[in-house]
C-alpha cells in the first residue's frame, strides 16, 4: 500500500483552498479532508470538481474551532463561547471519561450536520478523520463518531497517532480508540506528520497542512508562528 499524503484543513481559507490544488497539481499530496463549517468551504466541490480530485475529497470533522452548524451546541457552554468552539474542550480529564446526556446529543447532532452538509454538497468519499483528532479525542468521543459515520456509509477513517514515552494511562486509553478504529473502518497501520517523510514504514498516512506564505506553497507546522517546510514531490 503506497503513502497517503493527506492535506488537512481545505475549506479553512481562500490561500488554503489554493494551496491544496496546487499540491494535487504538482504531485504533493493524494488526499484531503474538508471543513464544512469554515468560510471557504462553499468553492471546495467546485475546485475538486474542476481540477480533477473530487474523489479524494473526505471530510475533516471540526468541533474545537469555528462556528458550529447546529444551534443546540452553540448555546452550550461546555463546547462554545460567543457562538464558537472552545478550543481544546475535550482536554479537560473529566471530559475523557464523562460527557452527560445533554452534551452527547449536542455532540451526535453537531457530526450529523456537518456530514449532511459534506453529502448534500456533493462530496462521495467515504473517509472521514477530523481537527485537532477531535475524534480520537476520548473513547466516549471516538465512539460517537465511529457510530454516525457508520450509519451514513463511511469505510475508512484515520487512526490515532501514538507517541514514545507516553504513561500507562495513556496507553490504555489510545489503544482501546485504536482498536475501536481499526474494528470498524478501513485505516492505516501508521500515522506521522509530514515533516517526518519519509520515514521507512508501510502503510502510512502523512497529515499535511498545506498553505501559501509569502507566495510559496508550504506544510504550515504552527500556525501560530507561521513555521513550515516546503514540500518533495512524491507523485
Amino acid at each position: 500500500m503506497k503513502a497517503i499524503i493527506n492535506a488537512d484543513d481545505f475549506g479553512l481559507s481562500k490561500s488554503v483552498n489554493d494551496a491544496i490544488r496546487i499540491c494535487f497539481d504538482k504531485g504533493y499530496v493524494n488526499r484531503t479532508t474538508v471543513m464544512t463549517n469554515m468560510p471557504a468551504f462553499d468553492e471546495c466541490y467546485q475546485i475538486a470538481s474542476t481540477n480533477g480530485f473530487l474523489d479524494k475529497v473526505g471530510i475533516h470533522l471540526v468541533l474545537d474551532e469555528g462556528v458550529p452548524l447546529t444551534e443546540t451546541i452553540k448555546r452550550n457552554p461546555h463546547f462554545c463561547k460567543d457562538g464558537r468552539f472552545i478550543k481544546a474542550w475535550y482536554a479537560k480529564p473529566m471530559r475523557k471519561f464523562f460527557i452527560c446526556k445533554n452534551d452527547r446529543n449536542c455532540l451526535e447532532a453537531e457530526i450529523e450536520a456537518q456530514i449532511k452538509k459534506f453529502k448534500d454538497t456533493g462530496f462521495t468519499s467515504k473517509h472521514i478523520d477530523s481537527h485537532h483528532f477531535v475524534h480520537t479525542s476520548s473513547p466516549i468521543v471516538v465512539d460517537i463518531v465511529c457510530r454516525i459515520a457508520k450509519k451514513y456509509g463511511f469505510t475508512s477513517m484515520r487512526t490515532i497517532a501514538t507517541a514514545d514515552g507516553e504513561n500507562f494511562i495513556k496507553r490504555i486509553l489510545k489503544g482501546f480508540i485504536k482498536n475501536k478504529i481499526e474494528t470498524n473502518f478501513i485505516t492505516t497501520a501508521n500515522f506521522a506528520p509530514y515533516k517526518k517523510y519519509p520515514l521507512d514504514i508501510d502503510d502510512i498516512e502523512y497529515m499535511a497542512h498545506p498553505d501559501i506564505i509569502n507566495g510559496d506553497v508550504v506544510d504550515v507546522l504552527s500556525r501560530k508562528t507561521n513555521e513550515s517546510r516546503g514540500f518533495i514531490q512524491i507523485y
